[in-house]
């Protein structure tokens, strides 16, 4: 009987870790996101701060802040390209903080089959990882975190990206001003 209870206890959970979501302060997850975030929050991700792109991977989807141009950038197959405006006042980005948002490389990386560990709090990093953060799957999306709208956040850092549920919009502040991008209709 007892060699059942194990077997039983040790079936049911791999079957529950194997399709275990990760949730960022928040217990309900969707069945399509890889990683989720509550609504109508007050907080976002913050970009990475690179001084070098060229030392930031060349995977296609990359995200990153430049701190050399205070332009958030992303990695399209050969290029980065600019997701905002060059800041009109180029002393701003000179008040970023670059020793304590580290270059990328060294990250973390969460694959499928790998989010009980990082539910429990205990991440592992690779050294060869191309990002701070890699999400690795072929069949999950990012669930941005979501605000009621962006003005509710006051200050906050360039590169904070969040989706703004007001305005049904993804939004990236690149230290003077949102960029906001609506979906096509």
């Amino acid at each position: 009987m007892r060699k059942l209870i194990y077997t039983v206890t040790a079936i049911l959970s791999f079957a529950v870790s194997t399709n275990a979501q990760v949730g960022v302060e928040t217990e309900t997850t969707t069945e399509k996101s890889i990683l989720d975030f509550p609504n109508a929050g007050t907080k976002g991700i913050l970009l990475p701060y690179v001084n070098d792109l060229t030392t930031a991977g060349n995977e296609p989807g990359t995200l990153a802040y430049d701190a050399n141009t205070g332009v958030i950038k992303v990695r399209d197959n050969a290029e980065w390209k600019s997701l905002t405006d060059t800041l009109s006042d180029p002393s701003i980005k000179l008040q970023h903080d670059t020793t304590n948002y580290p270059e990328v490389g060294g990250g973390t990386v969460l694959e499928d089959g790998t989010f009980e560990s990082v539910a429990n709090g205990t991440v592992s990093t690779s050294a060869d990882a191309d990002g701070v953060l890699v999400l690795k799957t072929s069949a999950k999306a990012l669930s941005l975190p979501k605000v009621g709208n962006v003005e509710s956040l006051g200050l906050v850092k360039p590169g904070l990206i969040v989706y703004d549920m007001s305005r049904k919009s993804l939004a990236i502040f690149n230290g003077e001003k949102w960029a906001l991008w609506e979906p096509a209709l």
